[in-house]
């Protein structure tokens, strides 16, 4: 009886110890998956902070890639818009130039025909005198 009941006892403190056991490994695993759980909520935070990082880097160069193609896109622009001004002035240089020629030209040819209408009225003039004269002559 007394064996028994030692055994007993033993086996009650054996199966105790083992709940215990049982109990503090169960807390340990959930502390060490809470805590690997804490390291992956950090790990994706950090990764995720990085990303955001490099993203804002990579946003960032390309607007200034932007910036750039916009800068060289107005100074060429600039250059066309010049370059279409002076040809525009070399052109109205040119019709003005033309023009002047043509004003000029068509003065020179009114100033000769005037010279020749006045010749032919002033040989017209001396023809008829001629022949006034004529008649006179023969009257008298």
């Amino acid at each position: 009886k007394h064996m028994q009941a030692q055994t007993q006892k033993l086996e009650s403190k054996i199966a105790h110890t083992q709940e215990t056991e049982t109990k503090y490994l169960e807390r340990h695993q959930q502390k060490q998956r809470n805590s690997l759980i804490r390291h992956q909520i950090k790990d994706t935070n950090k990764l995720q902070a990085k990303q955001a990082h490099e993203m804002q880097k990579y946003e960032k160069k390309q607007e200034i890639k932007m910036q750039r193609k916009q800068k060289h896109m107005q100074a060429q622009t600039q250059k066309l818009e010049s370059k279409i001004a002076h040809t525009q002035e070399t052109e109205t240089k040119y019709l003005e130039r033309h023009q002047q020629k043509q004003r000029n030209s068509l003065i020179r040819h009114q100033i000769k025909d005037t010279n020749k209408l006045q010749a032919k009225q002033a040989h017209e003039m001396q023809k008829y005198e001629k022949k006034q004269e004529i008649k006179m002559q023969r009257k008298q």
